[in-house]
């Protein structure tokens, strides 16, 4: 009998291993102090036994009986053994065999099922097949072998092996890094890996074989438990320091022995840098603030609803990394950003960011000059935080919408809408209002004829329209008109719309007259009938027809809209007998067409609005040389015309 010095455990003579701490007992085993017991009956030279569940009266109707009691294995191999069974009963039975027990996930039995007639006996293996893995530990496990009747249920027998898994040792080592560079003492880590079934004892050590190193670890011995993991720092220094020169590079090892004694060599290589100089004595502190901002401008302009920027140059001149923030304060801070609003500046060094000015397009934003300070702040030392200032002019806009209530207006001669406009802009305006229609037929009446409006206000005026002449025809006229505001910055608004003339609804006049004119006319039929003619003179020679005109009258140039007006008109030739016309801008109502000679000293063509309104133009050589215009717009499917305006003389441009 031995004693494991480690922890205690009794042990049998000839065991190599501690059962309890699986230490090597040629090592750690001493003798008793008593003297050794009688060594225990071995289980396998004991006779088979046979268990029952049944009582021994009239004997149990099944038997069975293992080969051995017990059973030694290498993990990674196998073992076996034999039961036998017997069916003592009188009826076919079907057994079913399985192993219970801590050992059971890596134990089978083969046949698992057996079917027995009265009387018969068989024999299963019992494999036992231990995994080499650290996830079973080496020791003894208990493995019952239980045979089932289904014939029998209480009639189930176990009997009982003892399995000892042999204990082995495997581990794996890593050292990283493995190439080292210094010139003075460099570190490395030894990571080890135990991957055996029994706690490992590994000693730790350095060799080279220029013994130019001297090696500290720590610590220099390791335990590792099975699956656990250990690191050790190893510490290789050179021996000679290197003054001046190339690098120089030598291998190194380290050396893993475990109690059993096998042993990982792992090769380094450490590569030895010269000694470096010794640093320069410190520059003297820089004079003057550590952090330095500059603005690219100092006044900056932008319209509202753009942007406009300025780039901030920090430069830190102190001897410490700086960690800055950016902002903008002022009353630009609302619509001012930087970007990148952090920067990290090392010593010596400038960085680059921009801060960006957008102001809104409304009228709360009021055009002036905004002083703006632009702030770099350090978290490191806030009393280093530097601000600089430009002024940011926010220009003027105008925006101005319209309306015109009602834009339908109808009557004999004159008829009264309501102008609405209002300023969007974010400055004051004065606006002048008028009229304008595109044939001149009619007159305009506004009050008041000029408005003066703050950002954001609305003002409003009275519009009449009259017309020049009463509707004489059978239909309704449609005449477009538009009202005009200019404002003082030049720009231009108009509210669009229609006077509409309704047709006479009056009875005709002097019926009687017309009725008078009938019966003359059938008179005078009567009387050419009852009286012939008396005797003619004779026929005069006949005169030829003159010859046709080959080509019209000469139309283009540029033309004033009737005398006094400030619309011009420009007739282009672009082909034989073959013109283009249209209004020069800036128009009231601008128009494009053609226009083709159809006879005389007439041409007429198709003509578009820009508001996509169709309609006829006629131009015409008067006798007296002076051109005239007309225009017919279109209103039905079949291009009838529906509203024909009075004639407007085109007065050519000097």
């Amino acid at each position: 009998m031995i004693i494991c010095t480690k922890c205690g455990q009794q042990a049998d003579q000839g065991e190599t291993f501690c059962r309890r701490c699986g230490a090597f007992l040629e090592w750690t085993g001493a003798p008793a102090t008593p003297p050794e017991a009688p060594p225990p009956v071995v289980p396998a030279a004991t006779p088979p036994r046979r268990v029952s569940a049944e009582p021994e009266l009239g004997g149990p109707p099944v038997v069975a009986t293992l080969s051995a009691s017990s059973v030694r294995v290498e993990p990674g191999s196998q073992a076996r053994v034999t039961v036998e069974v017997r069916n003592r009963g009188r009826t076919v039975d079907q057994l079913a065999l399985e192993v219970r027990g801590p050992a059971a996930a890596w134990v089978s039995v083969e046949p698992a099922r057996l079917n027995l007639m009265p009387d018969m006996s068989a024999v299963a293996t019992v494999l036992f097949r231990p995994p080499r893995t650290s996830g079973v530990p080496a020791g003894g496990y208990q493995a019952d072998v239980a045979v089932s009747s289904r014939e029998h249920p209480d009639a189930s027998v176990v009997d009982r092996v003892v399995v000892e898994v042999a204990p082995f040792i495997a581990f794996e080592t890593t050292l990283a890094p493995s190439i080292l560079r210094g010139a003075a003492a460099t570190a490395a880590r030894l990571h080890v890996t135990n991957g055996g079934n029994v706690p490992v004892e590994l000693s730790l050590g350095g060799e080279d074989p220029e013994m130019a190193f001297s090696f500290g670890i720590d610590p220099p011995a390791l335990r590792v438990d099975p699956g656990g993991t250990a690191d050790a720092l190893v510490v290789v220094k050179p021996r000679d320091p290197l003054q001046s020169g190339p690098e120089r590079t030598r291998p190194f090892r380290v050396l893993v022995t475990a109690g059993d004694g096998s042993r990982r060599v792992l090769d380094g290589t450490f590569v030895q840098a010269p000694v470096p100089a010794p640093p320069p004595p410190p520059e003297p502190a820089p004079t003057g603030p550590p952090l330095v901002a500059t603005l690219s401008a100092s006044a900056v302009r932008v319209e509202p609803g753009g942007q406009a920027s300025v780039a901030v140059e920090v430069l830190n001149r102190g001897r410490t990394v700086h960690q800055l923030s950016l902002e903008v304060r002022g009353p630009a801070a609302a619509w001012s950003t930087v970007d990148p609003a952090r920067l990290n500046l090392m010593p010596d060094t400038r960085a680059v960011a921009t801060v960006l000015f957008r102001p809104p397009r409304t009228a709360g934003m009021r055009p002036d000059r905004y002083p703006t300070d632009v702030a770099v702040i350090s978290r490191e030392q806030a009393k280093a935080s530097v601000i600089d200032r430009v002024v940011v002019e926010v220009g003027p806009f105008v925006a101005l919408e319209t309306g015109l209530a009602p834009s339908v207006l109808r009557g004999g001669r004159e008829a009264t809408s309501k102008l609405s406009v209002s300023n969007r802009g974010n400055a004051p305006v004065e606006l002048a209002l008028g009229g304008d229609d595109p044939e001149a037929a009619l007159q305009f009446r506004i009050s008041p004829s000029k408005l003066r409006l703050n950002p954001g206000a609305t003002g409003e005026a009275k519009v009449v329209v009259k017309a020049r002449k009463e509707n004489r025809s059978r239909a309704d006229l449609a005449r477009p008109f538009r009202v005009l505001v200019a404002a003082s910055d030049g720009s231009r608004q108009a509210g669009d719309g229609t006077f509409i003339q309704p047709a006479p609804r009056g009875r005709r006049r002097w019926p009687w007259a017309f009725a008078l004119l009938g019966l003359l006319g059938v008179a005078a039929l009567v009387v050419a009938n009852t009286y012939p003619p008396g005797p003619q003179p004779p026929p005069a020679a006949t005169i030829a027809p003159a010859a046709s005109v080959a080509a019209g009258p000469d139309i283009g140039g540029r033309y004033y809209l009737d005398p006094g007006n400030s619309r011009i008109i420009v007739i282009t030739p672009v082909g034989e007998n073959r013109y283009t016309i249209e209004e020069q801008l800036p128009a009231s109502w601008p128009f494009k067409g053609t226009l083709e000679w159809v006879g005389g000293d007439r041409f007429a063509g198709p003509a578009t609005l820009a508001s996509g309104t169709k309609f006829r133009v006629e131009v015409e050589r008067r006798p007296d040389g002076r051109l005239a215009t007309q225009f017919v717009y279109i209103s039905d499917d079949q291009g009838n015309p529906m509203n024909r305006i009075d004639p407007h003389e085109l007065v050519p441009v000097s």
